[in-house]
């Protein structure tokens, strides 16, 4: 649908005073009240806002205010790009501890190059596939086999551990085709395809905050079209997503800002649980796991709630 573009130009401009560093700048008052009731409330009716001509969001960054004005003019935006570390040794930093270089870092995953069937010790055929890691082991195993089975300690009769570990190994694959084949998050969008990253010194954190801050923003002023395309673009990069041992630390990032910013039972908060959970043997690995656990318990809480169901 075309956009009013003449009706835009010729609505009044409104100041918008943005983030902590109390930027300016000028936007059409109508390319924003189209948007939705409570943005056209706020700049249109009876408030303070709307009687000055100047709107305060101390709280959203400058990059993603233009992104979002962006979207406001043309129904679109494009993400934002990854942060590509100037300095390769920096890397190894966070790198594990048997990650020789930035170059020869060991590749994972990413959640849409996973088989979505059964490790081969739970099929006929021996033949191993890229389900396992490149030194042979499965990513559905001890990590989370161990996990699991000290969260059931205490209770009357616990499982036994290698019937413990091939219920986890089984419902781990199931759990992964869920997220990348669900519908849930899908819109008709298919001009986007999401940039791939090919070195673990891209630092991806700016471009999943990039989706989720426009969702939280979306969500704030019931902005249902933009809602359901930062979703759908979050959900698309997320699958689409090279798990570096050193860009673990990324996805829990992405996880503590949308579990500040969002309510219980949020979609965007489903979804994150639900890829961590995918992935939360290697996820484990990072530094900043048990801090972010300790300092989210509703995202611990939640990501125990989704690895159960990885138990038949």
């Amino acid at each position: 649908m075309a956009l009013p573009f003449d009706i835009i130009l010729r609505s009044r401009p409104i100041t918008f005073v943005i983030g902590p560093n109390k930027t300016e700048y000028t936007v059409q008052a109508y390319a924003l009240t189209r948007l939705s009731s409570p943005l056209r409330v706020l700049l249109d009716g009876g408030m303070k806002e709307a009687n000055e001509g100047r709107v305060v969001w101390d709280d959203v960054d400058d990059h993603i205010f233009v992104h979002f004005i962006q979207w406001a003019y043309t129904d679109d935006y494009v993400p934002a790009e990854p942060y590509t570390m100037p300095d390769a040794t920096s890397v190894q930093l966070h790198a594990s501890p048997t990650s020789e270089s930035p170059q020869s870092e060991k590749v994972f995953y990413s959640l849409q190059e996973k088989p979505l069937e059964a490790p081969a010790e739970h099929r006929t055929s021996t033949s191993r596939s890229n389900y396992y890691a490149t030194d042979g082991s499965s990513p559905f195993c001890s990590s989370c086999c161990n996990y699991l089975q000290g969260c059931l300690r205490g209770c009357a009769s616990l499982v036994d551990e290698h019937k413990l570990k091939s219920r986890v190994t089984r419902k781990g694959p199931a759990m992964v085709k869920d997220f990348v084949t669900s519908t849930d998050w899908a819109m008709h969008d298919t001009s986007f395809k999401p940039r791939l990253n090919k070195n673990p010194c891209e630092d991806y954190t700016i471009v999943f905050f990039c989706h989720a801050s426009l969702y939280i923003i979306a969500d704030k002023y019931d902005i249902g079209a933009l809602s359901k395309l930062s979703m759908h673009r979050l959900h698309a990069t997320l699958k689409a997503f090279t798990l570096y041992p050193s860009r673990m630390s990324d996805i829990l990032s992405l996880a503590a800002f949308v579990f500040e910013n969002t309510r219980d039972g949020d979609p965007i908060r489903l979804m994150i649980v639900h890829y961590c959970a995918c992935i939360v043997e290697d996820l484990a690995k990072s530094e900043d796991y048990e801090p972010t656990l300790q300092n989210y318990p509703q995202f611990s809480s939640a990501l125990m709630v989704k690895m159960s169901e990885r138990l038949d």
